[in-house]
């Protein structure tokens, strides 16, 4: 195996190019399985992608500013604030003036996000775990040794200078 960032003779450029298309089918049709069977027995209303992933985010980091939330989410300002009026008036979303500098806001989630995104995960988890029980344990360890890779990939494509 070549060392990180070098290339492995072993791979030829078309073998990473087809690997790369099959990611590219593959990983939202994954995405969207997981969402459609979900939705399917969540009592709620879907949120739209946008909204449930800066949801998600002011979740895990409750305090971000609008700014901050738009960093993470690599998003422009102005496209986030869009969002956070969506979801505050939905009544998920709360911004609260920042008592030392008046002029920004801190965003929490409210108690009703945090109930729809545990309920949520709840199904999430449940539908993709009857899912994997009609797997077999070899395809199952085949997942789970591929999450390594798949977050190094990940981790390199953000490392790309924009």
């Amino acid at each position: 195996m070549p060392a990180p960032g070098k290339r492995d003779p072993a791979r030829p450029a078309d073998h990473r190019s087809a690997l790369a298309e099959d990611l590219f089918a593959v990983l939202p049709r994954l995405r969207m399985a997981v969402l459609r069977n979900t939705r399917r027995h969540f009592p709620h209303p879907p949120l739209p992608e946008a909204q449930a992933n800066l949801l998600r985010t002011v979740a895990a980091s409750p305090g971000l500013t609008v700014r901050e939330a738009a960093q993470t989410l690599q998003l422009a300002a102005n496209t986030v604030s869009t969002l956070v009026a969506a979801l505050s008036a939905e009544g998920l979303l709360e911004r609260r003036v920042c008592p030392t500098d008046r002029r920004s806001a801190r965003l929490r989630p409210t108690e009703l996000a945090l109930g729809r995104l545990a309920e949520f995960d709840g199904h999430r988890n449940r539908v993709v775990g009857e899912a994997m029980d009609r797997m077999s344990a070899a395809e199952l360890d085949t997942i789970t040794d591929a999450l390594p890779a798949l977050r190094r990939l990940i981790a390199e494509l953000d490392a790309q200078p924009d």
